[in-house]
């Protein structure tokens, strides 16, 4: 295929996502001529989908080619990019993974990263986008899938272990910029932040202000409390605390952060 006009596949097409992704498109606005291909098993929610899609791409006549398919190896053929966004089991698997984990004491805030529950969507997740790894060895073994399941760390690890299939998770979850922008008054656009670490745990290692660096400054808010509106509603309580204790700043807020911490309960 003309690497300039690539094959985008979604995975789990029916979800929200789809729409998110193709407001992408026309922010980038560099991959017009591209195949669109929406992919489910949920063939109700794959045609709402495409016909919504679809619509929108005739409506402001741009080039983009959208199709729709429940076959998956029709999906996945000479596929370029594999963008995996699924709930295997949908909302059963997960209303029971999160009950369980309640059942022995393990209280989850999100449920899709780590602990009991996190552990049980990876046993559960990991099969089906296995599945679609060796599916494309077969088909488009140069595919790169662009990952956006949690729990995402376990998941491309995952894939990386048990496929020939290049994978990079992706994750929209970094609060700490707008965070930042609303407790020291300052111009969202000119922040510029450096983080490290896993995915929902990440830490902040630089934050820059026109080029300059206000990291000392932003600890020292936090550690004050100013603006406790502003770390309350993010919310960013869990993160204080670990201010305080490690010295370093999350990038993430609360909801997932305190998965990984769970003595904070206490």
């Amino acid at each position: 295929m003309d690497s300039s006009k690539p094959k985008i596949t979604i995975v789990g097409a029916g979800s929200v996502l789809t729409l998110k992704l193709l407001g992408d498109f026309y922010r980038v606005g560099d991959l017009w001529g591209s195949e669109f291909v929406l992919y489910d098993i949920n063939e109700e929610r794959l045609k709402a989908m495409y016909t919504a899609v679809k619509r929108y791409v005739e409506k402001t006549n741009v080039d983009l080619k959208v199709s729709m398919t429940t076959n998956k190896t029709e999906a996945l053929e000479n596929a370029d990019f594999v963008i995996v966004a699924i709930r295997a089991g949908g909302l059963k698997a997960t209303k029971a993974s999160i009950e369980i984990s309640f059942k022995y004491g393990a209280i989850p805030i999100t449920g899709d990263t780590t602990g009991p529950s996190g552990i049980l969507k990876a046993i559960t997740e990991i099969p089906a986008i296995l599945d679609i790894a060796w599916t494309l060895e077969d088909v488009s073994p140069k595919a790169l899938i662009l990952n956006h399941t949690n729990p995402v760390t376990a998941v491309c690890t995952a894939v990386y272990m048990a496929s020939k299939i290049s994978i990079v998770g992706m994750c929209h979850g970094y609060p700490l910029t707008k965070f930042t922008s609303a407790l020291l008054d300052l111009e969202y656009e000119a922040l510029k932040s450096t983080v490290a670490g896993i995915n929902h745990l990440t830490w902040l290692t630089e934050i820059t202000y026109k080029g300059e660096s206000i990291l000392e400054e932003l600890k020292e808010a936090v550690i004050q409390g100013r603006k406790w509106d502003v770390i309350e509603n993010n919310p960013y309580l869990v993160g204080r605390q670990l201010l305080k204790t490690y010295g370093m700043l999350v990038s993430v807020s609360d909801r997932h952060t305190a998965e990984f911490f769970h003595y904070l309960y206490d």
